[in-house]
């Protein structure tokens, strides 16, 4: 059995949701045949990406018939919606050409689409099912497990980059004892609900916002599967620990306009005190009033301290089942 994915290269920079940062891993261990990058899984399995023309030249296609073993009992192919109407027949009807008697499956996947919805769609159409859950598994260890880590570890960051900021400043004012001047310097940094902005954009990289981008819950959903029974409760103890120091905001998604305590309640959740610093630190008025709430210590901080701590055990669980 083996299994051949070809793809256009230039397609390389476009496959998603995780397949950009999958292939630029994979490109770097690849092997050149001419204009082809190969690589190979195990003794029957490989993953090959074909040259960046749209039909590549006869001699690309030799090299590759002569690249590939005479063993060859199936082919998948998968090329991007992007390639010329007629690429997917004149890719399946070269490949039979190349190689009597061979499996040859072709599908599509679209620049919006899941990547890993093409190989699931190949897969069912290998007969023996042990040999397609093997390849499968190979591919996602591949293809899926560096670009899951990298994901992993971007969200996080850019979720304390979001909330950082806050901190630091207060750090700032607890220093000086919420000195008037300083005071009025932080609140016209923070004003006009720049600082309910961060927290909005926080909780949308762990929960989403529904414009297609990757959140830290849908992460978790994807890799979580894969996981044998107990990592999957270690994972959902660091995960809900997550979600009670930061909650989800409830029906309410506008930042820039007055809001209401109905609608803090919604956005802040089972964390009103720090609601109420994000609500006041860009209020020349209300700023003050943090003052006694503070006296030598930064509850912002600390919260945001715990919030790191909970997503690198969040992390740290995630990337130990993954490896």
């Amino acid at each position: 059995m083996k299994l051949v994915l070809v793809f256009r290269s230039e397609d390389a920079d476009i496959l998603k949701p995780g397949g950009a940062e999958c292939l630029r891993t994979l490109t770097t261990d690849f092997e050149r045949l001419g204009g082809w990058k190969r690589k190979r899984l195990s003794s029957d399995q490989e993953v090959w990406l074909c040259p960046s023309e749209t039909n590549p030249a006869d001699e690309e296609w030799e090299r590759f018939r002569k690249g590939v073993s005479s063993r060859v009992e199936t082919i998948a192919a998968a090329l991007h919606a992007s390639a010329m109407a007629d690429q997917r027949q004149i890719m399946k009807k070269k490949l039979s050409e190349l190689f009597n008697n061979v499996d040859v499956h072709v599908d599509l996947f679209s620049k919006s689409g899941d990547v890993w919805d093409c190989f699931s769609r190949l897969m069912v159409k290998i007969a023996d099912e042990r040999a397609r859950g093997q390849i499968f598994e190979e591919l996602v260890r591949l293809l899926m497990v560096p670009s899951v880590m990298r994901n992993l570890r971007n969200l996080i960051h850019r979720l304390q980059t979001r909330l950082g900021p806050i901190s630091l400043a207060l750090d700032g004012l607890t220093e000086c004892d919420f000195l008037t001047e300083e005071a009025m310097h932080v609140a016209d940094d923070f004003r006009d609900g720049k600082a309910r902005k961060r927290f909005f954009e926080a909780q949308d990289i762990v929960y989403g916002k529904g414009r297609g981008e990757e959140s830290l819950g849908d992460l978790i959903m994807k890799v979580q599967d894969r996981f044998s029974p107990a990592a999957r409760r270690i994972v959902q103890e660091h995960w809900e620990r997550l979600k009670t120091l930061l909650p989800n905001r409830e029906g309410y998604a506008e930042w820039n306009r007055d809001i209401s305590q109905k609608d803090l309640n919604a956005v802040y959740g089972n964390q009103p005190r720090i609601g109420e610093i994000v609500e006041a630190i860009g209020d020349r008025e209300k700023i003050q009033t943090l003052k006694s709430k503070f006296r030598n210590r930064n509850p912002f901080r600390e919260w945001l301290g715990e919030l790191d701590n909970a997503c690198d055990c969040l992390r740290e669980a995630i990337e130990a089942e993954l490896r």
